[in-house]
């Protein structure tokens, strides 16, 4: 919820974001870039913060979790702003 509701703020305040967006493919680009900025900004920063134990970084991870967060993650965030359903 917490990264698309800070998706959102930008969305709000960046032409060219909701200009891209508004292209048939914009919102595919957005979760291709958004999804995997999710993944390293929770696996690299969020979590170590929470002092909760890390699994180490293997080179097969980025891949795999690069794109499930583009599918699932920053494909749907875009989608449902760009839809107007997030307000």
């Amino acid at each position: 919820l917490g990264w698309s509701a800070v998706y959102y703020v930008i969305y709000r305040r960046a032409a060219w974001l909701r200009r891209l967006s508004a292209d048939a493919y914009g919102p595919f680009v957005i979760g291709a870039v958004y999804g995997p900025l999710v993944w390293i900004m929770m696996n690299r920063v969020i979590v170590p913060l929470t002092r909760a134990p890390t699994m180490p970084f293997n080179t097969w991870q980025w891949p795999v979790m690069s794109l499930g967060h583009m599918v699932f993650v920053g494909l749907p965030i875009a989608l449902i702003v760009r839809e107007g359903r997030a307000g």
